[in-house]
């Protein structure tokens, strides 16, 4: 992932279910590149439209069960 700072982050079913705050798909980027990552599968996408990012970055984020690998984020 770059260096952008992160503008949201989605907990993930399995964040929530543990009360885990590690547990995120984190939304990166500006005006035409936006990606998310999952920290837990490490699982990625790529949009050019904002709305777009955020939807897909979501919906992932409420289907994905993995954690994070302890002592990693």
């Amino acid at each position: 992932m770059s260096n952008t700072p992160v503008s949201v982050r989605y907990l993930t079913l399995a964040g929530r279910a543990l009360a885990d705050a590690r547990s995120t798909v984190d939304v990166t980027g500006s005006g035409t590149s936006f990606t998310y990552r999952c920290r837990g599968c490490k699982a990625t996408g790529r949009h050019s439209y904002e709305p777009n990012i955020h939807k897909d970055a979501q919906d992932y984020a409420a289907a994905c069960r993995a954690l994070p690998r302890p002592g990693k984020s």
